[in-house]
């Protein structure tokens, strides 16, 4: 009937580029997440609900709506109730930016691309990070073979990326080139700089992760 709440669990570190809409360098951002459980449950074998955010990639009010963060009342809502259910639900925040003011569309087109790339190497991050909760101590009672990924709106995107996108040299795939033959994400720069190194690894939508960087 009653959910524990641990807020702002910091789950890694990597680059920002959100600091480039007030013309400033791109800087390494902490990741945070809000894990609920179901309060008083003494289980250890849990299956784990990670979910992230809408809000096109861009923070609440630039994009024009009020959602775009892990503390959308969809969200959060949605994340009591899992944890209601005997779940653990996590919600997590996940690198956002891209220049949808461009004029130019090869421009809007690459940005957000490269958003949805970097929301993808967060997901799968905050999925290390939950397994490795589960290596040291077992905090929040997880069972970290049964770990499953949605989202809403765009974090829909984001969740529909991990499952497919397998290895980095997918991103060189046709649909990922631009019309005067470059691609719009280069795995090494667009990816990891920090606490995300992304790997080759095979995902499916029940993430079976066995490694963590």
């Amino acid at each position: 009937s009653d959910v524990t709440v641990h807020s702002d669990v910091n789950y890694g570190t990597n680059v920002s580029v959100l600091p480039l809409l007030l013309s400033a360098p791109p800087s390494p951002t902490p990741l945070l997440c809000d894990i609920y459980e179901p309060s008083g449950d003494s289980l250890t074998d849990r299956p784990v609900v990670i979910l992230a955010h809408t809000g096109v990639f861009l923070p609440p009010v630039i994009n024009g709506q009020p959602t775009g963060s892990k503390l959308d009342s969809s969200i959060v809502e949605q994340c009591k109730r899992w944890a209601k259910k005997g779940y653990v639900a996590v919600a997590f925040n996940y690198r956002l930016g891209w220049n949808a003011s461009s004029s130019v569309q090869e421009v809007r087109t690459a940005t957000v691309i490269q958003a949805v790339y970097r929301g993808m190497q967060d997901a799968r991050t905050v999925t290390r990070f939950m397994r490795s909760t589960h290596d040291n101590g077992n905090t929040y009672g997880i069972n970290p073979s049964k770990i499953v990924l949605g989202g809403h709106g765009s974090g829909g995107y984001v969740s529909l990326a991990v499952a497919t996108l397998d290895t980095a040299m997918e991103m060189y795939l046709p649909k990922f080139i631009s019309p005067t033959n470059a691609p719009f994400t280069i795995a090494p720069i667009n990816s990891a700089w920090g606490a995300n190194n992304a790997s080759s690894q095979s995902y499916s939508l029940v993430l079976p992760l066995t490694t963590r960087s």
